[in-house]
């Protein structure tokens, strides 16, 4: 994705999705990518979200930073609670294992929103 920033092509491969999906992007110390991938899916209402099968994922890429991101299919960027309590719960889980959560973007139809901005990952 030469010449487009990472949530702008987030934003354009996710917004039109009809179910949730989250998909993370493993990074070394120095913040150089080294996968992305699906790491969860949902329905049009919600999803399952499993630490094991993300944390696992990070650990075997052996990942120092990540960046998750997940699509509301409604259009809306806005967190839920649940977002906001699957966020803290996510960096929490992170930090006890030596990985930094850089972000948790939402996707929405035409815009995103960033935990860390919003202040839910400090």
């Amino acid at each position: 994705m030469t010449g487009i920033s990472i949530p702008d092509g987030l934003l354009l491969a996710m917004r039109d999705m009809h179910t949730e999906r989250m998909v993370a992007i493993f990074a070394d110390t120095h913040g150089r990518m080294l996968a992305h991938e699906l790491v969860a899916e949902g329905n049009h209402t919600g999803l399952r979200l499993s630490l094991r099968q993300i944390f696992t994922k990070a650990l075997s890429r052996d990942a120092r930073r990540m960046v998750l991101a997940h699509n509301h299919p409604s259009g809306s960027a806005e967190p839920s609670d649940s977002d906001i309590a699957s966020t803290r719960r996510l960096n929490q889980f992170a930090a006890s294992l030596g990985i930094a959560l850089e972000d948790h973007l939402i996707i929405g139809k035409d815009a995103i929103t960033s935990m860390r901005a919003r202040k839910f990952i400090v």
